[in-house]
């Protein structure tokens, strides 16, 4: 089972953006883990939580919310994106023959999200976008020998967001 928590990103209240992305992420790794819990990250800016055990989390932020995925079946990796036309411009950068997409901008941003939420997953250094296969139905994708179940939970009106579970 995936659990989310969700948090405004009130950017309005803070002297920067920035500051309001720090202070929803320090929201939702509040309400799942609890107000002692200290988010650090990698070298490689991957988020982690000292000594959490058996839990794999993800988080996502634009400039108006911020989401944090929780579970227990394996890593996880989860996107959150609106349409954007730019993604036609840089499809060339993340999408390949193999993939399954929809057609037009919604497949795209479908299709951004999902290889973005794989690449969290993944925890692969080096993994380029286009090298992310999305399968056949989109329920599933592969990244170099590794297999991801694909959810795309309906969180918030006007985005897409796509969670990717390491299968193997």
């Amino acid at each position: 089972m995936i659990r989310y928590f969700y948090s405004i990103v009130a950017a309005h209240l803070h002297a920067s953006r920035r500051e309001a992305e720090i202070e929803a992420v320090r929201r939702v790794v509040e309400m799942a883990f609890g107000p002692q819990a200290v988010l650090h990250h990698t070298p490689a800016g991957v988020p982690f939580i000292p000594d959490l055990v058996g839990l794999s989390f993800s988080i996502t932020h634009s400039k108006e919310e911020c989401i944090l995925a929780l579970t227990d079946e394996g890593s996880i990796g989860i996107d959150t994106e609106l349409a954007r036309p730019q993604l036609e411009r840089v499809k060339s950068r993340f999408i390949n023959d193999c993939d399954d997409i929809l057609p037009g901008l919604e497949g795209l941003l479908q299709a951004w999200t999902v290889k973005e939420a794989v690449y969290k997953a993944a925890l692969i250094p080096g993994l380029a976008l286009n090298e992310i296969i999305i399968l056949s139905g989109r329920r599933r994708a592969e990244a170099r020998g590794q297999e991801f179940r694909i959810e795309y939970p309906t969180l918030t009106p006007h985005r897409v967001t796509a969670v990717a579970i390491k299968t193997q």
